[in-house]
C-alpha cells in the first residue's frame, strides 16, 4: 500500500515530468528519452485525470483550447488524401501523445510546489548548458561543418536552436539583480552558450527569434539598457550581414585561420538559398483544393518532389487542417498571449510572454504538424505554452532562480515577495 500511496501522489508526477524535461538536453536517442513517457507518466497521468476528474484544473478553458487544436489535426484522418494505415496509425498516436503531454504539463503545474519548479527552472539551463558544450566540443573535434548539429534533442540545426532558445529563455530571470553571483553567473554562462549555439546551427530563423524573444523580454521587464543593448546587437550583426553579402568570398581574402572560419561560416549561411516562399506557394496552391478541412493531417500524397512539409507552423496548419485548424493554432497562441499579459507579477508576465514569443515566431519558418509523439517540438511550442497554462492559474508565488536557496516554500516566499 506504501509503494501504491507514493506512485498515486501528485508529487510523482511532477518529479518524474521535471526529470523527462530535463533529460531532453542529455539522453539520446529520441527512443530512449521518449520511454519515461510511456511507461510512467502516462499512466500517471490517467490516474490523476479520473481521480481528479472534477477539480478546476481539468476545466481550465486555454486547456481545453489546446486539445481541441489537436483533436482537430486527429479527425482530419478521416478525409486525409490517399491514406494508408501506417500514417493514420502515426497521426493517432501523435494526437494521443501529445493530448497527455498537456494534460501532465498542467497537472504539473496545478500540483508542483515551489521547490519542484524551481528544479525545472534551473535544471533545463543547467541541462542545455552541458548539452551546448557536448555539441560545441563535438563541433570543433569532428572538423567544423557549415552548420552545428547539436546533441540528444537538439541534433536537428533549426528545430535544435529553438529547443536550445527555450533553455535561454527559462535562463532569463537568473539574470535578476537581487539574484546570488551564482545564479546571475548562470544565468549569464546560458544565455551566452545558447546564443553561441544558436550561431553556429546558421539557422537564420532562430536566430531571429531568440533576438525577438530577447527584446519582449526586455521590454517587458522595464529593461532601458537591456532593450538598447539588443537593438545595438541587431543593428550591428545587420550591418555585418550586409557587408558579408558584398564581400568577396572570404577563401579569398588570405584571413588567419580562426576569423577566417567564422567568416566564412556566417557568409555560406547567410548566401545559402531558404526556398521557403517556393515551399509556401506551393502548399498554398494544394490547400485550394480543400480549404476549409484541409489537406488531412495523413495525407499521403508526397507535398512536393524537394519538400516533404510547408515549413511553417501557419501555413502547415491550414495545408493539414483547412481555415479551421490554422484559426485553432492562432488562437490558441493567441490566448496564451493574453494570459501571460494579463499576469499580475511584471517578472512572471516578461517571461511568459518571450515564452509564447518563441513557439509564435519559430513558427513562422519551420514546424509542421502540432500532434506529434516526442520529439523536438513539444520542447519549444508545447512547454512555453503548457507553462503559461500552468503559471497563470496559479497565484503569484515567488521563483527566483537563486542557485543558493534550499527551498523556494511559502514561507520563505513570503519574504521577499517577488517573482522570476
Amino acid at each position: 500500500m506504501g509503494a501504491l500511496r507514493v506512485i498515486g501522489h501528485p508529487g510523482t508526477l511532477v518529479a518524474v515530468f521535471t526529470i523527462f524535461i530535463i533529460s531532453g538536453y542529455l539522453v539520446r536517442p529520441t527512443p530512449t528519452w521518449a520511454f519515461p513517457f510511456y511507461a510512467i507518466i502516462v499512466p500517471l497521468t490517467l490516474w490523476m485525470a479520473w481521480r481528479e476528474r472534477t477539480q478546476d484544473w481539468l476545466r481550465d478553458k486555454g486547456l481545453w483550447l489546446a486539445l481541441a487544436a489537436t483533436t482537430w489535426f486527429a479527425a482530419s484522418t478521416l478525409w486525409s488524401v490517399e491514406t494508408s494505415a501506417g500514417l493514420v496509425g502515426d497521426a493517432l498516436a501523435g494526437w494521443a501523445a501529445s493530448s497527455l503531454f498537456i494534460v501532465a504539463g498542467v497537472a504539473v503545474f496545478t500540483h508542483s510546489s515551489d521547490a519542484w519548479r524551481q528544479r525545472l527552472l534551473l535544471g533545463v539551463p543547467v541541462a542545455a548548458m552541458m548539452n551546448a558544450c557536448i555539441s560545441i566540443t563535438r563541433y570543433l573535434v569532428e572538423g567544423a561543418d557549415a552548420r552545428l548539429t547539436g546533441w540528444a534533442e537538439t541534433r536537428h540545426p533549426i528545430l535544435g536552436a529553438n529547443v536550445m532558445i527555450f533553455a535561454g529563455l527559462l535562463a532569463l530571470p537568473l539574470l535578476n539583480r537581487d539574484n546570488t553571483r551564482r545564479s546571475i553567473f548562470l544565468g549569464i554562462a546560458t544565455v551566452t552558450l545558447v546564443s553561441i549555439f544558436v550561431y553556429l546551427t546558421g539557422s537564420r530563423g532562430p536566430l531571429l527569434t531568440w533576438s525577438i524573444a530577447l527584446l519582449v523580454y526586455a521590454c517587458a521587464i522595464g529593461s532601458r539598457l537591456g532593450v538598447a543593448a539588443i537593438l545595438s546587437v541587431g543593428v550591428a550583426g545587420a550591418c555585418a550581414a550586409l557587408l558579408l553579402l558584398q564581400m568577396p568570398p572570404v577563401a579569398e581574402l588570405g584571413l588567419p585561420g580562426p576569423l577566417h572560419d567564422i567568416l566564412s561560416t556566417a557568409q555560406q549561411n547567410l548566401q545559402r538559398s531558404s526556398f521557403r516562399m517556393e515551399i509556401w506557394s506551393i502548399a498554398l496552391e494544394r490547400v485550394s483544393e480543400q480549404p476549409i478541412l484541409g489537406l488531412g493531417i495523413a495525407n499521403g500524397i508526397a507535398f512536393s518532389e524537394q519538400w516533404s512539409f510547408p515549413h511553417s507552423l501557419y501555413i502547415s496548419a491550414l495545408y493539414y487542417g483547412g481555415t479551421i485548424g490554422l484559426l485553432l493554432v492562432v488562437a490558441l497562441l493567441g490566448s496564451m498571449a493574453w494570459r501571460a499579459f494579463r499576469a499580475r507579477d511584471s517578472r512572471q508576465r516578461a517571461l511568459l510572454l518571450a515564452l509564447v514569443t518563441l513557439p509564435a515566431v519559430a513558427g513562422l519558418t519551420d514546424m509542421s504538424s502540432i500532434v506529434r509523439s516526442p520529439e523536438e517540438n513539444w520542447l519549444f511550442f508545447w512547454m512555453p505554452l503548457i507553462m503559461v497554462l500552468g503559471l497563470t492559474r496559479r497565484p503569484a508565488t515567488p521563483v527566483n532562480g537563486a542557485v543558493d536557496s534550499p527551498s523556494c516554500d511559502s514561507k520563505a516566499s513570503a519574504s521577499n515577495g517577488k517573482e522570476f
